[in-house]
């Protein structure tokens, strides 16, 4: 006599699912987040524990499978390090880490030792569903990798203000399409500023409180490419050392 095995049913496989949290590499992920921020006023993390489904954790949104579409903490008044396992989250759409005092990542050296390094981690770059990037008002630095218009190419908004951002604006960042608000405004960066020619749905380029620029003739003739930009509502460039002049016709 063969014993028979009955298939779990639909309603027992959900429940099974949720059991674990949703999907478990998400929920390992964030897990990852939580240990990586020292400081939680507001207690937001308290409900990321494995008694509650990651889709009801506070500041996380799923879509209909069950997958971190939004994570969203921003002003919780947090300190900490932005995580490299945030490059997990493979759905993410919507990252807004805004006006909190996250220093980059922790990574471990040759030695395995974590060493405070202050960078966004490389893994965010490799968010390829990520269409908004509010990271504005913290505490990170380094500088955008060149790659940042390819690997990012369905961001919408990126948002890196008031940061210790430093380096060039990379040139890939034309590459952008459907861009719409650049704000790289109060950080280090210096050199010039690419052509945006092709970034017809840009609104708003902010980058005021910058280094960019030598004092030198023509430094400011990117702005005719600015022209193609017909949705372009906002441009500050103040607080430069741009040299030379350029007439508004």
């Amino acid at each position: 006599m063969h014993e028979s095995r009955v298939p779990l049913s639909p309603i027992c496989s959900m429940w099974h699912h949720d059991q674990l949290g949703g999907n478990e590499t998400d929920h390992v992920a964030l897990l990852a987040i939580k240990d990586k921020i020292t400081k939680d006023p507001m207690q937001v993390t308290r409900s990321l524990n494995k008694s509650l489904h990651l889709c009801q954790w506070k500041g996380v949104s799923c879509s209909r499978h069950q997958r971190v579409t939004i994570l969203n903490l921003n002003s919780q008044g947090m300190v900490g390090f932005i995580s490299p396992s945030i490059g997990n989250l493979s759905f993410l759409r919507i990252l807004d880490l805004s006006n909190n005092s996250f220093q980059g990542a922790v990574t471990p050296d040759q030695s395995s030792v974590q060493v405070a390094t202050g960078l966004i981690p490389p893994s965010i770059y490799n968010l390829s569903y990520l269409t908004t990037s509010f990271m504005r008002s913290n505490q990170v630095q380094g500088s955008l990798p060149r790659s940042v218009g390819v690997t990012l190419h369905n961001i919408k908004v990126l948002s890196l203000s008031a940061n210790q951002l430093n380096g060039i604006i990379p040139v890939s960042i034309s590459n952008v399409s459907n861009l719409e608000i650049l704000e790289l405004s109060i950080n280090n960066f210096f050199g010039g500023v690419p052509s945006l020619a092709s970034l017809k749905k840009l609104s708003w380029l902010g980058a005021s409180g910058n280094n960019l620029g030598k004092g030198q003739a023509n430094e400011l003739s990117f702005i005719t490419s600015l022209i193609n930009c017909s949705q372009l509502r906002k441009l500050n460039l103040d607080g430069n050392n741009f040299g030379g002049q350029y007439l508004v016709p």
